[in-house]
């Protein structure tokens, strides 16, 4: 019930507000006690109905208060999701059976709409390092029953197996130390997709979304076998690194931008990627 009263109350104030009680020092007291809960983020559950591409997808979501509240009134990554179903769809699979590996969870928003619409009848694979974070998006498989159409993997993934230092801040983490968190670091487990895949006997994958704030080189340097076998369609966010169009260009990919149309040599980079396989 108190989970409910401060949604009601964040969604009246104006954004202007929101953000200056948000950057307040002076206010960070009060808002600590309204927005975050055993020293993380307040947990809050919303219910999100939305239409992706003839989808109408609905399911509980437990997130941070600013996130469920987004997620509920606007939903989350829309166009990476419609672009997503549409390279699917044409280029993979019309049975909803979609095989999807999401490196990079978060709260599971994109994870949750695939199970719930390309990958129905297939499998979605989920990584999210960040403990609190990966426990909210538990949370909303349990409260779906999706616990057979999502598994989630509280791992890193990178270019290869082993142990890595994982920075934290309240809703998000990374393996790269930046002056952005706040809730010191811990070791946890990393592993390449590659590995993964081959220690867990799966030989399809349809869809790869990688969104991890600054290795995604790394990431794809550790699915090079993946690529090979399975030719599946990636979307990866650039952190304008240029190397990640190179990458694909090697590897008989097209590139496209958010409009799905082919990047450009020259082209400013737009924040995520779309890449498809050519035909051979």
């Amino acid at each position: 019930m108190i989970n409910k009263i401060i949604l009601g109350l964040y969604r009246i104030l104006p954004p202007k507000m929101r953000n200056g009680i948000g950057q307040s020092r002076v206010l960070k007291p009060v808002r600590d006690i309204f927005l975050r809960s055993h020293g993380s983020y307040r947990e809050t559950r919303v219910f999100v109905k939305r239409d992706y591409l003839g989808y109408m997808v609905n399911f509980y979501f437990h997130a941070s208060m600013k996130v469920a509240s987004k997620a509920e009134k606007s939903g989350i990554e829309n166009t990476i999701l419609r672009n997503s179903i549409d390279l699917v769809k044409r280029l993979k699979t019309k049975e909803n059976n979609a095989v999807v590996l999401d490196v990079g969870a978060n709260f599971g928003y994109l994870s949750l709409v695939w199970a719930k619409s390309i990958a129905q009848n297939g499998k979605v694979l989920s990584f999210e390092p960040n403990l609190n974070v990966y426990n909210s998006f538990r949370n909303s498989i349990r409260a779906n029953s999706l616990e057979s159409s999502i598994e989630l993997n509280n791992l890193a993934v990178g270019k290869k197996d082993g142990t890595i230092e994982l920075f934290l801040s309240s809703t998000t983490s990374n393996t790269l130390q930046t002056n952005t968190q706040d809730n010191g670091s811990t070791q946890i487990e990393m592993v390449s997709l590659d590995s993964f895949l081959k220690r867990n006997g799966i030989d399809r994958c349809d869809l790869v979304k990688i969104d991890v704030d600054g290795i995604e080189l790394d990431i794809l340097m550790g699915a090079t076998h993946l690529m090979e076998r399975c030719n599946p369609i990636f979307i990866v966010e650039t952190n304008d690194d240029e190397r990640i169009i190179e990458f694909f260009d090697k590897r008989n990919y097209q590139v496209l931008d958010m409009k799905l149309n082919p990047f450009q040599s020259g082209d400013q980079l737009p924040p995520n990627i779309f890449c498809i396989p050519k035909i051979k």
